[in-house]
């Protein structure tokens, strides 16, 4: 008998809602304190806290405002990584 592929769910921290994995972006922060971005990460296996959030900017400007990214990664994000990410979420945005 076949069996259905198991599809990962995650939470956005800005909206709270939960959706497949891929439809995500994916904030980490790795063991060398550093930020890196993912899209469509299904078989990402990346090392450190993360966090994942919708691909709306109104997701991204609500997480940041509400520090939501900063408690979950346990970090607090610079002027200039957010800046980075917000350039990333303005150019892969839904």
């Amino acid at each position: 008998m076949y069996q259905a592929k198991h599809i990962p769910i995650r939470t956005c921290v800005g909206c709270g809602e939960k959706r497949p994995q891929k439809d995500f972006i994916k904030i980490i922060r790795t063991k060398e304190k550093s930020i890196v971005l993912k899209l469509n990460n299904i078989s990402d296996k990346s090392e450190g806290r993360s966090v994942y959030v919708c691909r709306s900017f109104d997701c991204w400007t609500e997480a940041v405002k509400k520090g939501k990214i900063d408690r979950n990664i346990k970090t607090n994000l610079s002027e200039k990584d957010k800046s980075i990410i917000s350039e990333y979420m303005a150019k892969y945005r839904l």
